[in-house]
């Protein structure tokens, strides 16, 4: 195991450029410019750590696991820097599963031995820990990447959804933060097999949700088990389509208090704002366009095997995994998250391979009289996934030094020009690199292009409202979409169970939503 070391005690830790110019790296297969007036002058000798999440390479000592194969993108990247500042020796911890929480980041924080870079989401940051963990980048955003020729501002290069799902209410009111860098980015879509919908005649993908009805249903006639769904409440993934296109994304920007949120960013303090201001438009008395698209909803899953798509929260567990079911051939689709597919697909025996792609609807337009011409699908949080890192502050990190800081810093934007930042998230195939310039590996380019082109507004009602609120709505839309009550028996019991979440969370959340309300008023400019 890779440890850390400091004048504190040892305790173990986790770890989760375009290129320049034209000098080789020795055997190491980079090109990178030779020493140049815009990189920055680094006083700092020593080591910076850093807990890299899913891009953590295999580290010394470490076996890689039979069948896969190990990222090292990341680690590529550090000699490459390491070269340019021969000072440097860039860290990586170990990848365990007791990092990350909010709880390590709380007492490592506490004790002054966080790493100097850490995973981290950025709008948690200033909500969920302690004050003054981790560095406010926004005022270096406003300044060039050196490692990027010509560039006048860091930010120019990011993506701005990215950029504004992080900027989050702070500790006083009227504050904000962005604390961590964003380099990529994770979705939900529908993979497909394409021979099998060749077979039942079907050339291309679906672009709007009344199509994928329809080939759904050609697939069936074609004795073709048209699609599955991954393991986890069907019902919350929809909303996430339907409910944010027909309420629009100004009114999503309004309810969330946040400019730009996403769900990834969606805490119990925004949604005590939320709650408290717009509490009545959960309720399909008050506002029919929340439940209006049940029964589009229904008409596609009513062609897909009822197993697949009877599952809660409670056996999800037990769920048949569409992985599985898509890359034996079994389902012609599957709806979910990730981009990891198709390592999944090319790890299979070459005679059991198969052609296959994603697709999105970009159009839910005469679903339901509410549907709009906003381009919606379903997020994992937008860009929360493994390329965001954060900076320590001397607060949490006790080595940190203003030396050390601007070191860890050039570090930063190192890996976030387009080179590296492609080259090290396309190697984990399980997301999209998002740095302006990048471009995803062929079979993702799809996804890449709808991240590029349409916003992310994922939200629906109940996502952490209660402990209970996901299986009540989850299990009632189950219900009506495997038959069993009517849309009308299903709206009025919907309404019914809205009310009672509602004044649950009222009444368990009260000091809290007072205080936030508070604030939030007071940062928004409202009396």
């Amino acid at each position: 195991m890779v440890i850390r070391k400091s004048g504190k005690k040892v305790i173990p830790l986790i770890g989760t450029l375009a290129l320049l110019g034209s000098a080789s790296l020795g055997g190491l297969g980079f090109r990178v410019a030779p020493a140049a007036t815009h990189y920055p002058k680094l006083t700092f000798k020593g080591t910076i750590t850093m807990y890299a999440s899913a891009y953590t390479p295999l580290l010394p000592g470490q076996k890689p696991t039979p069948g896969v194969k190990p990222v090292v993108a990341l680690d590529n990247a550090a000699k490459a820097f390491e070269k340019l500042y021969p000072g440097i020796h860039i860290e990586f911890l170990p990848n365990t599963s007791t990092e990350g929480t909010n709880q390590w980041y709380e007492t490592e924080g506490a004790a002054g031995q966080l790493p100097d870079i850490s995973w981290v989401q950025g709008p948690y940051v200033n909500i969920d820990y302690p004050k003054g963990l981790f560095t406010d980048l926004l005022p270096y955003f406003q300044q060039p990447n050196p490692f990027i020729p010509g560039n006048k501002k860091w930010i120019n290069t990011m993506n701005p959804e990215a950029v504004d799902s992080s900027i989050v209410p702070g500790v006083k009111a009227g504050t904000t933060g962005v604390y961590a860098v964003d380099g990529d980015w994770e979705g939900f879509g529908f993979w497909y097999n394409k021979a099998l919908f060749k077979e039942a005649g079907i050339t291309k993908p679906p672009t709007t949700w009344g199509q994928l009805v329809t080939d759904s249903q050609e697939l069936k006639a074609h004795g073709i088990d048209p699609g599955a769904t991954f393991g986890a409440p069907i019902y919350n993934w929809f909303a996430h389509i339907f409910q944010p296109n027909a309420l629009g994304a100004s009114r999503m920007r309004t309810i969330l208090g946040v400019k730009g949120n996403t769900a990834g960013a969606v805490t119990s303090e925004e949604n005590a704002y939320f709650y408290n201001h717009y509490g009545d438009w959960l309720n399909p008395s008050k506002d029919p366009a929340l439940i209006d698209w049940w029964p589009a909803a229904k008409a596609l899953l009513s062609t897909w095997d009822p197993a697949t798509i009877d599952v809660t929260e409670t056996n999800a567990s037990t769920a048949p995994s569409p992985y599985s079911l898509f890359t034996s051939q079994q389902v012609a689709m599957v709806y979910v998250e990730g981009s990891d597919m198709p390592k999944l697909v090319y790890a299979l025996p070459k005679k059991h391979q198969f052609p296959f792609g994603m697709f999105n609807p970009t159009s839910v337009m005469g679903t339901s009289k509410y549907a709009t011409n906003l381009v919606t699908y379903q997020d994992v949080g937008g860009p929360y996934v493994g390329f965001q890192f954060a900076i320590s502050t001397h607060l949490a990190d006790s080595t940190m030094t203003p030396a050390k800081f601007k070191a860890a810093l050039a570090w930063l934007q190192f890996i976030t020009t387009p080179h590296w930042d492609q080259t090290i998230v396309n190697e984990e195939e399980n997301a999209i690199p998002i740095i302006k310039g990048t471009t995803a590996p062929p079979v993702d380019r799809t996804f890449q292009q709808a991240i590029d082109k349409y916003p992310f507004w994922s939200l629906s009602a109940f996502d952490t409202m209660t402990s209970t609120s996901f299986d009540t709505i989850d299990g009632l839309f189950l219900e009506y979409v495997n038959g069993f009550i009517s849309f009308k028996t299903a709206e009025k019991e919907y309404d019914a169970d809205a009310a009672q979440i509602v004044a649950q969370f009222d009444s368990q959340n009260a000091g809290l939503m007072a205080k936030f309300t508070q604030q939030e008023n007071a940062r928004l400019g409202i009396k």
